[in-house]
């Protein structure tokens, strides 16, 4: 029952987008992650984070798939309930050849995080225009 819940929660905190250049097509919030096959997966994922622990931390897992071949530039905008600037994450360009063509991308953060929740945005860069391309929301632990 919690995997059918956790499914359902998924499905409206993360938001995808109809870019012209790439999409999103899946990312999660886990503490770690690990390779097999050559493909990278999420340890632990996390649907919640406690805010105003300076120990709290975790990475953005994301799969980006690239439409148009090009250089292509990633990065990830986190910022507060309020739409505040927290963090961001910015890649090295990737020259896509042929599609379809797969990224995976990791962003770190951490630290004392304000309450309310956390937004993370990632967006595409390409062709000197930038793309917003996936979203997802990360709760905060209510105070008991």
């Amino acid at each position: 029952m919690k995997k059918y819940a956790l499914a359902f929660a998924m499905m409206f905190s993360v938001g995808a987008y109809a870019a012209e250049s790439a999409g999103v097509t899946g990312m999660v919030i886990t503490n770690d992650t690990v390779e097999s096959n050559n493909f990278i997966y999420p340890k632990n994922i996390h649907t919640i984070y406690f805010p105003n622990d300076p120990s709290e931390g975790a990475l953005l897992l994301a799969y980006v798939a690239y439409k148009k071949t090009g250089t292509h530039q990633p990065s990830v905008e986190i910022t507060d309930k309020n739409g505040k600037y927290v963090d961001r994450c910015t890649f090295d360009p990737t020259n896509v050849t042929k599609t379809p063509w797969t990224h995976t991308i990791t962003c770190r953060w951490g630290g004392r995080q304000s309450d309310g929740g956390l937004n993370f945005t990632i967006y595409d860069k390409f062709g000197g225009k930038q793309e917003k391309i996936g979203e997802l929301f990360l709760a905060a632990k209510n105070p008991q």
